[in-house]
């Protein structure tokens, strides 16, 4: 197991503080216990470099946030109610019960 020496984890804490852009790869090369990568940015991105990318989709993000929030309580109640629906007539129809439930 290689152990990383100082100068080459200030090298790496250096990287991190300097992401690359988009379609700019990381160099893992400085690091000897991880070894040389050719990682895109959109598989091992920073978090500097993540915070920066949501600071710029905000506004596309909250929209698909307010679509996530207004259908899944409309399809729970549509579930709801289709679950009950076919409950009840279960319970109270012998035919259903017999037609749905004969294996």
């Amino acid at each position: 197991m290689h152990v990383l020496e100082r100068q080459d984890f200030l090298k790496v804490l250096e990287q991190e503080r300097s992401p690359p852009r988009r379609g700019e790869r990381h160099d893992f090369s400085s690091a000897p216990s991880i070894g040389t990568f050719d990682v895109p940015t959109f598989i091992w991105s920073s978090p500097s470099l993540i915070i920066e990318k949501i600071a710029e989709e905000f506004s596309d993000l909250l929209g698909h946030a307010r679509v996530t929030l207004t259908q899944t309580p409309v399809a729970f109640f549509f579930a709801l109610v289709l679950g009950l629906g076919f409950g009840l007539l279960l319970h109270f129809s012998a035919l259903a019960k017999r037609a749905l439930l004969s294996g």
